[in-house]
């Protein structure tokens, strides 16, 4: 009797776990029964339909970013719709409540949660082929996690402009006390105000539109609890604001709940009393053991694999070993698989390179060459983008490279060619080659040339289709977002995060990341 009624509780409480209930909240990911519920159950998968298409439209593409713990907070991928206008995206990672950042080309774009199984579902009549942003009239998201996202997307339309200014004077302000210590007082009495701002336009959201509170709350607080503890890096915290922060546990595998994670780990890590602070990746693994329980150490530790990645084939086994939560186990052993592969393909795509000879390399149509020494290209497509690689390193020979990923709308990438452009006019005597590549995403060809030539940075540039981007930026485990910077040194060697941004480094640096 007491067997049966154990596995009864334990089947309440799984199933607890699997639903997307309007007023009672899930499982957090701090759940240690959150490990046995997502060993049994199965992928999620989103479904995509579009109705009432024109016959004409074929091949319409569909972009989706997947928000992640790991070395990246997102990961880009592409699919097709089918020439019924539908398509099936099983998801890979079976996170709970995975925020997804959806494109349907010319049709949708819209931040979605994905838990157990989501449909969404276009009616291109009532839209009359216009892009809806995030939600409106017909756009239906439909099965388990549907009425979820209905009210979330409503949520981040409600008083938009006021969210919107919100969030940009919180990081605004959290980056200025972060690099200036001094204003730190200061701005913990403005994000207390910010904060209360979000909290009533919550609170009579939610008035409006009973169900979901327990999502939008716990949402505002992740956002709220990274930005008001990121000045604290290199410092101790008030213990006031710890204590709230560290008991605070994210519902969802979101933007706002990966960079609430992502900070309290660089907060463990980096705080002023901790003797093992930027130590080898030994030491931060024990501070985070010693400080929090499981799954939390495990969550946090999945952070830390950011700051390995470039050592991934001693930092992530380390970070392994030390897992008792087997779904974060499995996102590292993933991880650790996806990066051996990748060096794979880096390693004998420049072992190519080193046999090819000639100027005649293909890595775009060439444009022309503007006055302040700019080669300029476009590269629309490839068969592959190890090609390009190839091409590039091979165009290059005895030269390191180095990469800016930018985007011609992306503030910090604008902000940091002109700093780029200085250190190579400062150090043309060294052997390195620069070389920009821009996304066609959410850009033209025009706004791209104007943008270089008000920059006037010497080097190479090329517009290249974002198809193309994700699949560079995925085999030089580059980063998700923008600006990312790659380096191939004189030796052959990529990494992704020798430079976070150009304007940090001086020669020695340079010489340091080019391997002079």
């Amino acid at each position: 009797m007491k067997s049966l009624l154990l596995l009864l509780l334990v089947f309440v409480s799984l199933f607890t776990l699997a639903q997307t209930d309007a007023f009672n909240p899930p499982s957090s990911m701090e759940n240690p029964q959150l490990d046995g519920y997502l060993k049994k159950r199965k992928p999620a998968i989103l479904s995509i339909k579009i109705i009432n298409q024109p016959a004409s439209l074929q091949n319409v593409q569909v972009e989706y970013t997947l928000v992640q713990l790991g070395p990246q907070s997102q990961i880009k991928k592409y699919t097709k719709l089918n020439k019924e206008g539908a398509v099936k995206i099983v998801l890979d990672d079976n996170l709970p409540y995975q925020q997804i950042w959806l494109n349907i080309d010319g049709f949708l774009y819209t931040g979605i949660y994905v838990n157990s199984g989501l449909s969404i579902t276009i009616d291109v009549a009532i839209t009359k082929g216009k892009e809806v942003y995030l939600a409106g009239e017909g756009v239906q998201f439909s099965g388990i996690d549907g009425p979820l996202n209905t009210t979330m997307n409503k949520k981040t339309l409600f008083r938009k402009e006021e969210q919107d200014n919100c969030q940009s004077l919180l990081a605004n302000g959290s980056i200025a006390a972060a690099n200036n210590k001094s204003k730190i007082p200061a701005f913990l009495v403005t994000a207390d105000s910010i904060y209360r701002q979000l909290r009533e336009i919550d609170e009579q959201f939610i008035g409006q539109n009973p169900g979901y509170a327990w999502a939008i709350r716990n949402e505002t607080k992740s956002l709220y609890f990274h930005w008001v503890s990121l000045p604290y890096n290199f410092s101790i915290m008030p213990d006031s604001i710890f204590q709230q922060m560290n008991a605070h546990q994210p519902y969802f595998m979101s933007n706002d709940g990966v960079a609430f994670y992502r900070q309290l780990c660089n907060y463990n890590v980096y705080r002023k009393d901790n003797p093992r602070a930027k130590v080898q990746m030994s030491d931060n693994i024990i501070t985070i053991d010693s400080s929090n329980s499981y799954p939390k150490a495990d969550i946090l530790k999945l952070a830390l694999m950011e700051k390995g990645k470039d050592n991934y084939l001693t930092a992530y086994p380390a970070i392994l070993n030390s897992m008792h939560t087997e779904w974060c186990a499995r996102v590292v052993r993933t991880k650790l698989a996806e990066a051996i592969g990748k060096q794979k393909e880096v390693d004998s795509l420049f072992a190519i390179a080193k046999n090819i000879q000639g100027n005649g390399l293909f890595i775009g149509n060439a444009i022309g060459q503007l006055p302040f020494g700019a080669n300029m290209y476009r590269l629309d497509s490839l068969t592959n983008a190890t090609d390009f690689i190839i091409n590039l390193k091979a165009k290059f020979k005895g030269k390191a490279i180095i990469i800016d990923f930018w985007a011609t709308w992306c503030a910090p990438c604008l902000s940091d060619i002109p700093r780029s452009k200085k250190l190579h006019e400062d150090n043309k005597d060294l052997p390195i080659e620069y070389v920009y590549l821009c996304t066609t995403g959410g850009s033209n060809e025009k706004v791209w040339k104007s943008r270089v030539v008000e920059t006037k940075a010497p080097g190479t540039h090329i517009f290249v289709d974002d198809v193309v981007i994700t699949e560079l930026k995925r085999i030089f485990n580059a980063g998700g977002g923008f600006p990312a910077y790659v380096v191939i040194d004189l030796q052959g060697n990529a990494s992704g995060s020798k430079i976070r941004f150009m304007g940090e480094l001086d020669r020695n640096k340079l010489k340091l990341a080019a391997g002079l």
